[in-house]
């Protein structure tokens, strides 16, 4: 819990402590490779990365296709209705490597909220951090297909982590030359050459 811990804290701008009562309200959840956040997570709870790096995939006619990523850092309102149905656009959130998520449901949000008021703030501030976040992302969006794996190793190699085919649907790349182009590209910085 340091990250979010120090996040607190500079966002605060206090000399006040985050109250004991905080720590024993928030849930913590380890995810391995491939996990699902659980059913038992109930949906609209506020979750942070603590650890580790997450992909949101959208169901959308029989399969489930890559649409945003969340890695150490972000927060996030999480969503999951009609998951376990497996219905047309509903959502889930998978870990894809050994990772740490807190979070807080509706409920513990609001008990939250009344005995630490100064997390409003926080949460706001951390939302905004994580949208941000997204829309430079966008970015990507704006250059060619052809161009767009020269892009993520210039601006967004963290984006390198994202399984090759869930990266390639993220970033729009259909042909089989561009998916060679990036499987190669992310060996090269898995490998440690460009870290």
């Amino acid at each position: 819990m340091r990250r979010l811990t120090r996040l607190l804290n500079k966002l605060e701008h206090s000399s006040k402590a985050i109250p004991q009562r905080f720590y024993d309200t928030i849930q913590t959840l380890t995810l391995a490779p491939g996990e699902p956040i659980p059913d038992s997570v109930p949906p609209k709870s506020w979750i942070f990365v603590e650890a580790g790096c997450l992909l949101l995939k959208r169901r959308d006619s029989n399969r489930w296709a890559c649409c945003n990523i969340y890695y150490e850092g972000t927060s996030t309102v999480f969503y999951n209705v009609g998951a376990d149905r497996l219905e047309d656009g509903s959502y889930r959130v998978e870990a894809i490597e050994h990772s740490i998520v807190l979070y807080l449901s509706p409920k513990g949000e609001a008990k939250v909220k009344t005995f630490f008021p100064q997390f409003s703030m926080a949460e706001m501030i951390l939302s905004q951090r994580s949208f941000f976040k997204h829309q430079e992302r966008s970015e990507i969006y704006k250059v060619g297909v052809q161009r767009r794996i020269q892009f993520v190793e210039k601006y967004f190699p963290v984006l390198f982590r994202v399984p090759t085919d869930d990266l390639a649907e993220l970033l729009g790349i259909q042909t089989k030359t561009l998916k060679m182009t990036l499987r190669s590209t992310q060996r090269k910085y898995h490998s440690g050459k460009v870290q």
